[in-house]
């Protein structure tokens, strides 16, 4: 009963905003509307306000020297890092080869930042990465069949490397991660999974709470 209440009303508003387009109240109106949508599912991916700064500014107390950046995208979070510790050596994961290529370009003045064109995951080998060909730099190995924003957007697959981050540490002697950062759209549990006893080298470990969590 309140659900159909709640239809009929919410109906009735937006034909008279419909009715009203281009008027600025309407528009603010519309505006906060499409900001709630995105906080609901917290689709906000600008760090300044989104708490991702903040962890980092939080890290001053342990004075960070190894970070790894886990879904490193085109490198925006390992740029900002490297300006924040300039003396930090930060390795950066990009599975897709060719947001790896932009990832490269923008970062190759950094030289603490390490670049590795591939995953983590919770075995090393090959996997089915899920991408959009209009934008490769959102990408995803766990699409969910009928939800209808995957089955829409998600129009390409690729074979992709991944190691485990047991694997990685071993064979570069690396014994300590201050901060773990890992954004890799469902992929999180595998790749934490894939670091096994060494995890406890592993200081802060942050994650997205997205689409995926939800």
């Amino acid at each position: 009963m309140l659900r159909k209440i709640i239809r009929r009303i919410m109906s009735k508003t937006g034909r008279f905003l419909c009715r009203h387009r281009g008027n600025g109240f309407v528009e603010a109106v519309v505006s906060e509307v499409s900001a709630f949508s995105r906080d609901l599912n917290n689709l906000n991916w600008d760090m300044q306000n989104n708490g991702e700064l903040r962890v980092l500014h939080c890290l001053e107390v342990i004075s960070p020297n190894r970070i790894f950046d886990v879904g490193a995208n085109v490198g925006d979070w390992s740029l900002l890092v490297s300006k924040l510790y300039p003396k930090c050596e930060i390795h950066s994961f990009e599975i897709i080869p060719s947001t790896f290529s932009t990832l490269v370009q923008k970062t190759e003045n950094n030289s603490n930042i390490i670049t590795n064109n591939m995953g983590l995951s919770d075995q090393a080998g090959k996997i089915t990465m899920n991408f959009s060909q209009a934008d490769s730099t959102v990408a995803t190995a766990c699409r969910i069949e009928g939800m209808e924003f995957h089955d829409q957007y998600y129009s390409s697959q690729i074979e992709c490397e991944v190691s485990t981050g047991s694997q990685y540490l071993t064979e570069r002697s690396i014994e300590n991660i201050d901060l773990l950062k890992i954004d890799v759209e469902g992929m999180d549990l595998k790749v934490l999974k894939g670091f096994g006893k060494k995890l406890q080298s592993v200081k802060v470990i942050q994650f997205e709470y997205g689409i995926f969590n939800i």
